[in-house]
C-alpha cells in the first residue's frame, strides 16, 4: 500500500513540476529532438525527406544530409514518445515512467537489504528534485532507469526461479535500456552477462545447463539492442559505426572519443550527482559505508 502511494505520488509530483514548474516547455533541445525523433517514427519512417530551404533547418541536434532529415539521437526513448503522441497522452508518459520506478526499486532494494531499507530507498525517489525534475521532461534517463530495473529484477527472478521467461525477458528489457541510452545500456547488459555466466560457472551439473541457457539469453538481448542501434545507423549514416549523434558532431565512429573528455565528465557528473540527487552536498557518501551482498554489489 504505502509503495503504490509512493508510486503514485512520484507521478504527480513529476506531472505537477512539468505542467506548473516548467509550464509544459522544454529545458534542452534535446526534448525538442526527441520529439521530432517520435513524430519521425510515427510515419513509418526513420529518416525525413529534405525540407524546402533545408539550411533553415540546420542546428547541431538534428542531422541534413543527402540522405535526408533525422534527429541525431537513438531511437528508444522516441519509441516510448511516440506512444505518449499517438494517445495524446505526452505529458503524463515520462511520468508515468517515473512512477513505475518505485516498485522495483523497492523490489530489489527488499531482495538485497530489507523490506524496512527498501521502502526508504523508494521514499528517497520522491524527495529526490533531481529524480522529480527529470521525470518532468522528455529526457531519456528516466526511460532508461526503469528499463534498466525491469532488466535486473527479472534478471534475479530468473535466477531464483530458474525462469527461462524470466530471463528472456530481462534480455529484452537490456536490450531496449541499449536502445535508450547505448552506453550506460551496454554497461549494465554487460555487468548482468558477467553476474549470469559467473552464476552458471557456480551452479551445480544438474543446473549448470539451464543456467548457462539464461546467461546466453542475456548475451543475446544485449546483441539484439546493440544491433538495432547499429541498424538504425546504417539506415541513417550508410555506416553502422557511425551515428546520427556522430554525424551532428564531425566525430568519425564509436571509437572516436578522447579519454580526458570522458575522465573529466564522469568526474562532473560524480560531482553533480552530489549536490542534485537530494539537494544538498555530498550525498552519496553514505554510499561507502554500505556493505551489500556479493550479488548487489554487481
Amino acid at each position: 500500500m504505502a509503495i503504490g502511494v509512493l508510486a503514485l505520488s512520484v507521478f504527480v509530483a513529476s506531472a505537477a513540476f512539468r505542467g506548473f514548474v516548467l509550464e509544459g516547455q522544454p529545458i534542452a533541445d534535446d526534448e525538442a529532438t526527441y520529439l521530432f525523433i517520435a513524430r519521425t517514427l510515427l510515419e513509418g519512417r526513420l529518416i525525413n525527406p529534405l525540407p524546402e530551404d533545408p539550411e533553415l533547418f540546420r542546428n547541431q541536434f538534428v542531422v541534413l544530409n543527402d540522405r535526408g532529415w533525422y534527429g541525431k539521437y537513438p531511437i528508444g526513448l522516441p519509441l516510448v514518445l511516440a506512444l505518449g503522441e499517438l494517445f495524446h497522452l505526452r505529458a503524463l508518459i515520462i511520468p508515468l515512467v517515473a512512477a513505475l520506478c518505485v516498485p522495483l526499486t523497492f523490489a530489489l532494494g527488499r531482495r538485497w537489504f530489507g523490506a524496512g531499507r527498501a521502502q526508504l530507498g523508494a521514499a528517497l525517489l520522491m524527495l529526490s528534485p533531481h529524480f522529480i525534475g527529470t521525470a518532468g521532461t522528455l529526457l531519456s534517463q528516466p526511460t532508461s532507469c526503469l528499463m534498466l530495473l525491469i532488466g535486473l529484477w527479472l534478471a534475479l527472478r530468473a535466477e531464483e526461479s530458474g525462469s527461462v521467461l524470466a530471463a528472456l525477458l530481462a534480455a529484452l528489457a537490456f536490450g531496449f535500456g541499449v536502445l535508450v541510452r547505448p552506453l550506460p545500456g551496454g554497461l549494465f547488459a554487460m555487468v548482468a552477462v558477467i553476474w549470469a555466466v559467473l552464476a552458471a560457472a557456480r551452479a551445480e551439473r544438474v543446473q549448470r545447463g539451464p543456467a548457462v541457457v539464461r546467461a546466453a539469453l542475456l548475451a543475446l538481448g544485449a546483441a539484439l539492442g546493440a544491433g538495432a542501434v547499429l541498424l538504425v545507423n546504417y539506415v541513417q549514416t550508410g555506416d553502422a559505426l557511425t551515428s546520427g549523434y556522430h554525424q551532428a558532431h564531425g566525430s568519425v565512429s564509436v571509437f572516436n572519443n578522447k579519454h580526458a573528455d570522458l575522465a573529466s565528465s564522469l568526474f562532473g557528473a560524480m560531482l553533480r550527482e552530489n549536490v542534485w540527487l537530494l539537494g544538498v552536498p555530498g550525498c552519496l557518501i553514505p554510499v561507502l559505508y554500505t556493505r551489500p551482498q556479493r550479488a548487489a554489489a554487481l
